[in-house]
């Protein structure tokens, strides 16, 4: 027989079983156990279904979710997800329904639906304000703060990610302050300040590494790779993603899989090994196609563009950077935009298709004006330089107008790129200034010996191959002028 007393310590004994399942649960899928945690929560759900409290069952629901973000199975999110909201709604569970609301909001931000997940946002925001849930604000500021950043407004995403990271250091929650941290390690890397970003992704990472939170340590290990990268430390940065990508193979996480790809297919591309990045962007392109990472996707088939350039497969670069703008303007992310028109540019001034060129490179300076971001602004100054001299070179009746044009960008590309520490493109730059005063008649050796000693210091073989030449070339033109 059971009695009451009997029967309240059996739902206690229960709930604490419950509890301890979900627990569970969130460790395993913190240090990279997914199929654990995964097996803990049917697990979980059957015990539910099994007793009749079918109240918790959300719960059960909603970290399902959170585990397949972590595997990149958005759509089974997203079903998920809708099930636990469902339940929450029906016992007026105010707090879940929030937590619910932030998440559809993250899956339609991954899958590019932009104004989409600002509504869900915005649905999470009011709930959390209304219950005074000060830490579900913070998770939804930062939130805010990643929209904005895939957005490309760097500036007003750094606003959210410092209002998030005040109120998780109030709070003392460390998880929370790391995943902030590195956020705006990224917003302040967009904007070329990568002292900066690396210095708060540093501090991020020390934090994942000491709760033991393994899908927090590969990407903030990847994050400082691309600061590496964008510094010229391409060897390092390669080591960096190398490593995170065995962490994310372990834990099973696709996204950051195809991330790390990337990312060592951009250092491959830097050392002129175009065969290998093409294999790497196309693997990174089919994972993000596969989990409908639309944003990530673009960026791929830029890179293959960017390799078929290289390659002199012209053609071939414009079909794929089509479909790059398509999906960028479908989704709305200027980032991709500004990015896709430099190419273009890149493009039309190596069919000697000037008026193109310039075009492109002005949409594209347009949007990096508007973003704030000066990296980008250096990159398409060095690509109008470019246009400039080689119009100069052809233009007699305006040559020198255009020879002053072409060194007020080359000026402006080299300032940006010192003052954000870019030194692969100060050395890029500095080749082209050298190449362009010496088909002036001038004497540009100065400049090619500055490049080739950043690309020493660097590895670039390519890029030094390069300078190499053009120190042969000119040396026999010295000697004559004696």
């Amino acid at each position: 027989m059971t009695t009451a007393g009997n029967s309240s310590q059996l739902n206690q004994w229960r709930k604490i079983f419950i509890k301890a399942l979900l627990r569970r649960a969130e460790l395993f899928n913190r240090i990279g156990s997914n199929e654990k945690a995964l097996n803990d929560l049917e697990r979980g759900l059957k015990f539910l279904q099994r007793i009749g409290q079918r109240e918790y069952a959300a719960d059960f629901h909603l970290y399902f979710g959170h585990v397949y973000a972590s595997l990149g199975r958005y759509q089974d999110m997203l079903f998920t997800i809708r099930k636990a909201l469902s339940i929450y709604t029906k016992i007026n569970d105010l707090e879940g329904q929030a937590r619910c609301l932030n998440y559809l909001g993250y899956v339609y931000e991954i899958k590019g639906a932009y104004g989409r997940a600002l509504k869900y946002y915005d649905q999470s925001m009011r709930i959390k304000q209304k219950i005074g849930d000060r830490a579900g604000v913070g998770i939804t500021l930062n939130n805010y703060g990643y929209l904005f950043l895939n957005q490309g407004d760097y500036q007003k995403a750094l606003t959210y990610f410092s209002r998030a990271l005040e109120i998780k250091n109030a709070l003392g929650e460390l998880p929370g302050a790391a995943n902030t941290l590195n956020n705006m390690g990224i917003g302040y890397g967009q904007l070329g300040n990568y002292s900066k970003a690396m210095r708060y992704i540093s501090k991020a990472l020390k934090i994942y590494q000491r709760i033991g939170d393994r899908e927090g340590e590969a990407y903030a290990l990847h994050n400082l790779s691309q600061g590496l990268r964008k510094i010229g430390n391409h060897r390092h940065a390669t080591e960096y993603d190398r490593r995170a990508l065995e962490i994310f193979k372990t834990i099973g996480d696709p996204s950051g899989v195809a991330a790390c790809l990337r990312g060592i297919g951009l250092d491959s591309l830097v050392f002129g090994e175009l065969g290998k990045a093409r294999k790497y962007f196309m693997k990174s392109h089919h994972l993000d196609t596969k989990i409908g990472d639309k944003y990530s996707a673009i960026l791929d088939l830029k890179y293959i563009a960017e390799v078929l350039v290289t390659q002199g497969a012209l053609v071939q670069a414009k079909n794929y950077l089509q479909r790059a703008e398509e999906m960028a303007k479908q989704i709305g992310t200027p980032k991709n935009l500004l990015q896709i028109y430099t190419l273009k540019g890149e493009i039309a001034y190596s069919l000697n298709d000037f008026k193109s060129a310039k075009i492109h490179a002005r949409k594209a300076l347009a949007i990096a004006e508007r973003l704030g971001i000066s990296a980008d602004r250096g990159e398409i100054f060095l690509l109008l330089a470019r246009v400039y001299a080689r119009q100069a070179s052809r233009k007699l009746g305006k040559a020198d107008r255009e020879w002053q044009n072409a060194q007020k960008k080359f000026k402006e590309a080299i300032k940006i790129f010192k003052r954000a520490h870019q030194s692969l493109e100060l050395a890029r730059a500095y080749y082209y200034l050298g190449e362009a005063r010496i088909k002036r008649g001038m004497n540009g050796r100065a400049y090619l010996m500055r490049a080739r000693k950043i690309f020493e210091k660097n590895g670039v073989q390519s890029w030094l191959n390069k300078v190499t030449e053009l120190l042969k070339i000119i040396r026999p033109l010295l000697h004559q002028g004696r």
